[in-house]
């Protein structure tokens, strides 16, 4: 597993989400301030050892103090995967020589949560990925979130990352590690760190 440079860019108004703001919102405008992060981690799996899960996490903290920042909106708050799953049933009886047989099939089709976000509107978010019967977990996840902290006031933001791998002889081996701090992105009234 492997992340990617996180982006963060500040935001005058968060664009995509302007029909949604009420006049609460509005007055938090005049205090507050608006920042894209963008994540992507990639997951490289061993071909007899593939990921079952991983999780990316986020924690924001106000380095005066104060009020923390929040994950606005999170994207994507759920990815889901097809999946078709097909029961069939047959029954035969032996009647001298003729056979009667009669089969029934059911095929039904759903979708399975591959990724889900987790925290909008907290200070610590997540998204959580998991294989599923259609599709490996692998390659690039890209995540998004609108964050909002109060204007000037300094914040950081820490991430962790998880995966659950499923070894050959092993089984299920579940690993965790909090990044280090120069990797974790620190904003003053300057700019990103």
């Amino acid at each position: 597993m492997s992340l990617g440079e996180p982006i963060l860019a500040r935001l005058d108004r968060p664009a995509d989400e302007r029909d949604a703001i009420d006049n609460h919102v509005r007055d938090r405008l005049a205090t507050h301030e608006f920042y894209e992060l963008h994540l992507v981690m990639t997951l490289h799996p061993q071909a007899d050892e593939p990921f079952e899960d991983a999780a990316l996490g986020v924690s924001l903290t106000a380095l005066d103090g104060g009020e923390p920042p929040i994950a606005w909106s999170l994207f994507p708050l759920r990815a889901t995967v097809p999946v078709t799953v097909t029961h069939s049933i047959g029954v035969n009886a032996k009647l001298g020589f003729v056979e009667p047989s009669a089969t029934h099939s059911t095929e039904l089709s759903s979708d399975q949560v591959s990724m889900l976000g987790l925290g909008e509107r907290e200070s610590d978010f997540e998204w959580r990925l998991r294989r599923t019967k259609a599709a490996e977990l692998s390659g690039v996840q890209r995540m998004f979130a609108v964050v909002m902290a109060r204007k000037g006031a300094p914040f950081q933001a820490k991430m962790i990352v998880s995966a659950s791998v499923r070894r050959a002889r092993l089984g299920l081996a579940r690993f965790r590690a909090n990044l280090p701090d120069n990797v974790s992105l620190s904003i003053s009234h300057h700019g990103t760190e």
